[in-house]
């Protein structure tokens, strides 16, 4: 009897030690573990835009917005036509033709709208990809999409992208809308507009501000746009203004235990986790789950991403 029970310990030691073994590194390696297109699809969404203004280089004030409608731009009417932002992207690691939302900016209305469309998506595990346009030291991974299909032998374009900060699928882009004010006789005024966006702020900022070379020694008004997107299981839907994330922090303790149905896992007080697939779908964590990777929540709001071996 002893030895059952102190194998059945070294057994859910075992499991919590592989957590994360060498051939999961990255999410193209967890997504290929589905056996299903839905198991095997990413789905982002925007979650938060950043406002950030400036004359010159000091900071006037700064918003924050959860939806893409409630977007309010500085100058440029009919200049902002051919801008267009992710709002929803659909992926897999291989490149397929998925559903995505992108917002564009009618002029007519003078705000921005999303629109329900599709594109050609795929992600890639950044530390496997040549990715020489952009420094990836401290990003895991990233989503190309395009209207279009694309060959491989085409250059990365950085608005065609977005990058993730963590693991999992973290994504942000940025967009800068410079302009000049020059005031001129008769008290009217006129300006000259220029407009970036990348997936690094300084070089974003600097492209918009670049296309103004010829308006030394004026004036610079401009608007620093980040656009934050995550996988959708991660977005707070209330305030506080904040996107969950899988942090490096200590972890919680719980217990996998072998049955005839599979894994079964508990938190250290017998609590019944909370599980996700990687997909963000809800799986119960009252009955044995199968072999694979699942994120688990014991305290309410911070999830771990954890492998569970046969």
């Amino acid at each position: 009897m002893h030895t059952i029970i102190f194998f059945t310990l070294l057994f859910a030691a075992s499991l919590m030690a592989q957590e994360a073994p060498d051939n999961i590194r990255n999410l193209c390696d967890t997504l290929r573990i589905g056996e299903t297109t839905e198991e095997r699809t990413m789905k982002i969404s925007l979650d938060t835009i950043y406002d950030f203004r400036f004359e010159n280089d000091n900071q006037i004030n700064s918003h924050f917005y959860r939806s893409i409608e409630d977007l309010s731009l500085i100058r440029g009417g009919n200049s902002f036509s051919n801008l267009t932002i992710p709002v929803s992207i659909e992926s897999q690691c291989l490149k397929s033709n998925n559903a995505c939302s992108i917002a564009f900016y009618d002029a007519n209305a003078k705000k921005w709208a999303a629109k329900d469309t599709s594109c050609v998506t795929q992600i890639y595990d950044i530390h496997e990809s040549l990715f020489d346009v952009y420094d990836s030291a401290n990003s895991y991974n990233w989503i190309q999409y395009r209207f279009e299909d694309w060959s491989a032998n085409d250059p990365v374009n950085q608005t065609d992208i977005l990058l993730s900060v963590t693991p999992e699928m973290r994504a942000s882009s940025w967009l800068t809308i410079a302009y000049v004010v020059d005031t001129v006789d008769g008290g009217g005024f006129r300006y000259w507009l220029g407009m970036s966006r990348n997936v690094d702020s300084l070089e974003s900022a600097t492209g918009a501000i670049g296309a103004l070379a010829e308006t030394n020694n004026k004036v610079i008004y401009r608007q620093m746009l980040k656009f934050v997107l995550a996988e959708e299981k991660l977005i707070v839907e209330d305030p506080p203004i904040r996107i969950i994330e899988s942090t490096p922090n200590q972890r919680p303790s719980f217990s996998m235990q072998r049955t005839h149905g599979g894994v079964l896992i508990r938190g250290p007080k017998g609590e019944v986790p909370s599980l996700r697939l990687l997909n963000g779908t809800s799986v119960s964590g009252n009955v044995p789950v199968s072999a694979g990777v699942y994120f688990i929540s014991i305290e309410k709001g911070s999830w771990h991403r954890i492998f569970v071996q046969d």
